[in-house]
């Protein structure tokens, strides 16, 4: 795309957002001042139309940005806006914070967006279940907690501290790990099938509680949700 067709359709995005109304190339014309007739700029919408980054709502009106054109604006032409001191401090003061909470940590980042841009701020978190199994991992907490954490390659992290009624040796804690990391890495989330099931049940026959601990929690992790995670 040349730099005329980039001005004209950054000022139609511009102009759309804080309007809601179509742009015609006489609004463009003496708003932006690009030193081109409107004839001109009619012939680049034009052009722009057929690419497909803008789109004719009904004949005579002007033109609105498409998803494609939404897209290229974000990818290309948006202009990043620095933060000033006080909104940088804002920012570090809530990372300082100590919070293990994901959904907590979520919804004070919405809330932070919100604040610094004054804008409407959503978060979709992606669905339990969407996609492959990334990393899952046992971490000792203490000799009766471990956290088990689970990644899928969308970017859901799922975590769950298990209280045992018997300690588990860090070693055989990782084995278990490492096994669970080996049978399970790669897999669709919602489709463990009860022969994968059976043998990680026997893998864990001698840590009977902790077994049915592991195995509630896999199913409730890699069965997908039903609802939309929206902050």
């Amino acid at each position: 795309m040349d730099e005329r067709k980039k001005q004209i359709l950054q000022a139609i995005v511009n102009d759309y957002v804080t309007t809601a109304e179509p742009v015609g190339s006489r609004t463009i014309s003496k708003k932006y001042g690009l030193g081109v007739s409107s004839a001109t700029i009619r012939n680049e919408m034009s052009d722009l139309e057929e690419l497909g980054y803008i789109e004719q709502p009904h004949t005579s009106a002007g033109r609105i940005p498409s998803d494609k054109g939404y897209r290229y604006y974000v990818d290309c032409l948006m202009e990043k806006e620095k933060l000033t001191p006080t909104e940088i401090k804002q920012v570090e003061n809530f990372f300082a914070q100590k919070n293990t909470d994901l959904e907590q940590i979520v919804q004070a980042t919405c809330h932070l967006l919100s604040q610094l841009t004054n804008y409407t701020a959503i978060i979709l978190v992606p669905k339990r279940g969407d996609g492959s199994l990334e990393r899952i991992q046992l971490i000792p907490v203490s000799l009766y907690r471990v956290m088990v954490v689970i990644v899928s390659d969308t970017g859901f992290i799922n975590h769950r501290v298990l209280d045992l009624p018997h300690p588990i040796e860090p070693q055989r804690l990782q084995e278990i790990s490492d096994f669970l990391q080996k049978k399970l890495f790669g897999l669709n989330m919602e489709k463990v099938n009860g022969t994968l099931l059976k043998e990680i049940s026997h893998q864990f026959s001698n840590h009977g509680d902790f077994k049915n601990l592991t195995l509630e929690l896999l199913e409730q992790v890699l069965t997908k949700s039903k609802d939309d995670r929206v902050f």
